[in-house]
């Protein structure tokens, strides 16, 4: 009883009040759950008769009574079962799997949606974020996405890992591999952004450590930026920062040392891209 009591709960959390009369799902639900209570008053009032020796010849009828609801409350939860959850309904969150061996950490904007990517052996997942409307402590209404990718021109098999999450199993090839990816998400602009993901990364700490001292004797850094919340629309004028070298590296997540950093081979230019 307590196992199927639990299973109810879980259910009820999982759809919304006003769903639970408009729609199938929740109409059987809440059936079920009236078998559920009338099954749990048979197995109380039992108890009760068992504490009158004057009502045991009740017993038999009532534990009938108990076997028989709950012999219904199984075949509601198969109909249950088989029946669509309604739009909108809670998701329980599946995480993705873990990466193996070194990770490469890729990130883009496609349009106003945010693109980060994360590329190990043989898996690659895919997280998209969209902006947030009004107070950033308000509750948000749960956001659509959908994600197509590709990986040198074959399309990979998405998993869903929750809200904006995807993964699918990716076998890299040593080089440049070029991923397509079309992020959408209701409400907000999408569109198509490319990522090259060099193979095999390979650990370099102290390639990142000699860039940060370089860059640290550097004294004073010219740095020209363009920021925009929307790649679908022309970029801004860029805009020239003179900054100190040391203050520059200060605000980098490497500028106490990169213990866990990673390269892979740049495809142009320097040897390494790292992170």
């Amino acid at each position: 009883m307590l196992v199927v009591t639990t299973g109810v709960l879980s259910a009820l959390a999982l759809v919304p009040l006003s769903q639970l009369l408009s729609t199938t799902y929740g109409r059987v639900l809440l059936i079920k759950v009236g078998f559920v209570v009338a099954a749990s008053l048979a197995a109380l009032a039992g108890r009760i008769i068992q504490r009158d020796s004057r009502r045991i010849p009740l017993l038999g009828n009532v534990m009938r009574i108990e076997s028989g609801l709950l012999v219904i409350v199984l075949g509601v939860t198969a109909v249950l079962i088989s029946t669509p959850p309604p739009r909108g309904s809670a998701q329980i969150a599946k995480l993705p799997p873990e990466p193996r061996g070194l990770l490469i950490p890729l990130g883009t904007l496609v349009g106003q949606i945010g693109v980060t990517a994360n590329a190990s052996d043989d898996l690659l997942v895919v997280r998209l974020s969209a902006p947030r409307r009004g107070d950033y402590y308000t509750p948000q209404p749960d956001q659509a996405y959908d994600l197509s990718v590709s990986l040198d021109d074959q399309p990979l098999r998405l998993s869903g890992c929750g809200a904006g999450c995807y993964w699918a199993p990716a076998t890299w090839r040593p080089g440049d591999n070029s991923l397509l990816l079309r992020a959408a998400a209701g409400g907000w602009t999408g569109g198509t952004t490319g990522m090259l993901v060099s193979w095999p990364p390979r650990p370099a700490a102290a390639v990142l450590a000699e860039a940060v001292a370089t860059t640290r004797k550097a004294g004073q850094l010219a740095v020209y930026e363009a920021v925009t919340s929307d790649t679908s629309r022309p970029p801004p004028d860029l805009a020239r920062l003179d900054i100190g070298a040391d203050f520059f590296v200060s605000q980098e997540p490497y500028s106490d040392g990169p213990p866990r950093s990673r390269c892979s081979p740049h495809p142009r230019g320097s040897p390494y891209s790292c992170s």
